[in-house]
């Protein structure tokens, strides 16, 4: 008899266990996204937009205004041992015959811009900061 009851103690705390255990997957697997349905997005037409300052390393998009922002700096020429500077471009992507234009008033001696990130403050205004390997010698933070 005593056997018998904790027999069935043991099998509810089982189930618990079970049910808690199987609670916790489904709410990953919701969080996940494993039941999401996904719908197909054509991109649209792609084209060459030639930056005539090299290549790209990142790009930043200001959605409210649909301006791209590009750390663009000739790396293949670096490579074979010109003094190259980089510049930050900007693209309007809504213009109808998009091209790459300087977004800085001057370029700075000795700027190699790498990474960068569009910071919105609160007063609504923008900085941009750059990743500037600075002749090679050092990395700034350039704002």
């Amino acid at each position: 008899m005593v056997m018998r009851k904790s027999l069935k103690i043991a099998s509810y705390i089982g189930v618990a266990l079970v049910l808690a255990l199987a609670t916790m997957i489904a709410s990953f697997l919701m969080r996940g996204g494993a039941f999401r349905q996904i719908q197909s997005v054509s991109p649209g037409i792609c084209r060459l937009v030639p930056t005539n300052h090299g290549s790209a390393e990142d790009i930043q998009i200001n959605r409210q205004t649909g301006i791209a922002y590009l750390s663009a700096l000739d790396r293949r020429g670096l490579v074979a041992g010109n003094e190259v500077t980089g510049n930050i471009l900007e693209i309007d992507l809504y213009s109808t015959n998009p091209k790459p234009t300087s977004a800085l008033e001057s370029v700075p001696e000795g700027f190699r811009p790498h990474g960068i990130s569009l910071f919105y403050m609160q007063d609504g205004s923008e900085r941009l900061f750059v990743i500037n390997d600075w002749f090679g010698i050092e990395e700034r933070i350039e704002i």
